[in-house]
């Protein structure tokens, strides 16, 4: 999806929480899964900035990223019961080989050396983990799986170029609102909840 003409993209990404090569004990997913399922008032063991590193990491470490920097406050809220996660980054991608030069890093053609632009994007995260049933079936080896069932990372990544990104906020908060994962009473009691909050009237 997109909002034109600032070039606007919406993913929406469903990642199983699970093991890896990198992380055989699952560190990481258990951090995500804390930080995701502590109460409302309560404090986790897991603090904000570690879950954003965590969250941006992949991200950041991809080998086409020519720049990234985290940018803005990160910022979390309760929607019923059901905790989520915003930050943002800016990043710029270079589409060829990246070279060491004199006045530092460039992005160049690899056949030919020729300059390439590396256009910086402002990236906005909404995110959440929630427990999946599994209905009993057995599950992959080496998924995070709760007493609720199978740990899920759910994420919104809206993006813009970076000289637009005040143009499109707007949208992008209208994004993350219409946004919840849950089960059908779980969200109903959510968007409920909005109403009332937001001084609407009587229910439909």
């Amino acid at each position: 999806a997109g909002f034109q003409p600032q070039k606007a993209e919406v993913k929406v990404v469903r990642v199983p929480l699970a093991t890896s090569e990198r992380d055989p004990q699952g560190l990481g997913g258990l951090a995500l899964i804390e930080y995701f399922s502590t109460a409302k008032g309560e404090q986790p063991r897991v603090t904000r900035p570690q879950v954003v590193d965590i969250l941006s990491k992949g991200y950041a470490t991809q080998p086409a990223i020519f720049t990234f920097d985290l940018v803005g406050t990160p910022s979390d809220e309760f929607r019923n019961t059901t905790k989520y996660l915003r930050y943002d980054f800016e990043a710029a991608r270079c589409e060829g080989a990246q070279v060491q030069g004199v006045g530092g890093k460039i992005c160049q053609r690899s056949d030919n050396g020729e300059i390439l632009p590396t256009i910086s994007r402002h990236h906005a995260i909404f995110s959440t983990v929630v427990a999946e049933p599994t209905g009993g079936s057995q599950v992959a080896n080496g998924l995070l799986v709760g007493p609720d069932g199978a740990e899920v990372l759910w994420i919104v990544d809206v993006s813009a170029p970076a000289a637009n990104w005040t143009q499109v906020e707007p949208e992008v908060q209208t994004v993350f609102a219409s946004f919840g994962i849950g089960s059908q009473d779980q969200l109903a009691a959510s968007r409920e909840s909005a109403v009332a909050g937001s001084g609407g009237g009587s229910k439909a």
